[in-house]
């Protein structure tokens, strides 16, 4: 679990970028085996994930999508 602040005293601070998400996720390449739960301010989720679809996933879309990522292993809240 990588958690991700925008303004921690320790720890990693600042957006989530495709850089950030190559170090510490899994690649998409491992198929069934990689799963990104994605959290947080509606703006966040959209840029990392694609924007939700009320209480549906929506489309996936923002960098996990740029990064290969596949709607089944991505889940946002």
């Amino acid at each position: 679990i990588h958690v991700k602040v925008d303004n921690s005293p320790a720890g990693p601070s600042g957006f989530i970028n495709a850089d950030i998400i190559k170090k510490h996720v899994a690649p998409a390449s491992l198929g069934d085996k990689v799963k990104v739960f994605v959290c947080g301010p509606p703006g966040q989720v959209a840029a990392v994930a694609g924007k939700k679809a009320g209480m549906k996933q929506g489309e996936l879309g923002g960098i996990l999508k740029e990064l290969g990522y596949t709607e089944e292993q991505v889940y946002k809240f």
